[in-house]
């Protein structure tokens, strides 16, 4: 009787870390799945920015060609025109980057500029803290040598 009861917990003890195990390694798998997300999701957004720089410098390439071919084709005074309509067109796409781009720059130093505030204000909260704690101290000793004080004047009058 005793040896089964014995093997019976034995074997619910050995379940018991079987199970555990089973659970800290599904949690571990979820971190490191997690973690491996969150790395694809940045290099996924590290290459769009690649790309759409890429592609941009491509487009600028492709209209500096196409306002070549058209300054062969066309005459000296459609020339000038198609010239000045390309160049204004790559300003204004050139324009249109920037704008992106420094839109881009906003928003990554507005996230940036809020992390920074509540760090400041956890230093700040954690500073008056210890201020308050500071304060409860000195009050703590101030009342110990107040003690201290009159138990020497008792002892004194006695």
């Amino acid at each position: 009787m005793d040896f089964s009861t014995q093997m019976s917990n034995n074997i619910t003890h050995l379940a018991e870390g079987v199970r555990v195990d089973a659970v800290n390694r599904e949690e571990a798998m979820r971190h490191e799945s997690l973690a491996r997300e969150q790395c694809h999701r940045v290099q996924a957004n590290e290459r769009d920015k690649v790309q759409r720089e890429e592609a941009m410098e491509l487009r600028w390439e492709a209209a500096l060609r196409e306002e070549k071919i058209r300054a062969d084709v066309l005459a000296p005074e459609e020339l000038n025109i198609a010239r000045e309509k390309a160049q204004a067109e790559i300003k204004a796409k050139h324009k249109q980057f920037k704008i992106q781009a420094s839109n881009e720059l906003k928003h990554q130093k507005l996230e940036m500029e809020m992390k920074k505030q509540i760090v400041q204000m956890e230093l700040m909260e954690r500073q008056e803290l210890e201020f308050q704690q500071e304060k409860l101290r000195e009050k703590d000793i101030t009342a110990k040598e107040m003690e201290a004080h009159l138990q020497l004047e008792r002892q004194l009058a006695e």
